[in-house]
């Protein structure tokens, strides 16, 4: 088996996916059974929930009468 990147290394540049796969292959390689490969890191979960609150911004226009409209 080849090493995979560091999981460390991925999730420190966001790279949240390859870094759940990397450790999926661990996990493999050290025959884990119940391995759980549905989580979402607490960095991913910060930027999930900005980037949604900037969608909500987006929502919103402008009606030229010097009010926002939703």
């Amino acid at each position: 088996m080849i090493a995979p990147e560091s999981p460390k290394y991925l999730y420190s540049i966001k790279k949240y996916k390859e870094s759940r796969d990397a450790f999926e292959k661990i996990a493999r390689y050290n025959r884990v059974r119940d391995y759980e490969t549905r989580f979402t890191f607490d960095t991913e979960e910060l930027e999930n929930r900005r980037q949604n609150e900037g969608l909500r911004l987006v929502s919103t226009s402008w009606n030229g009468r010097g009010e926002m409209v939703s």
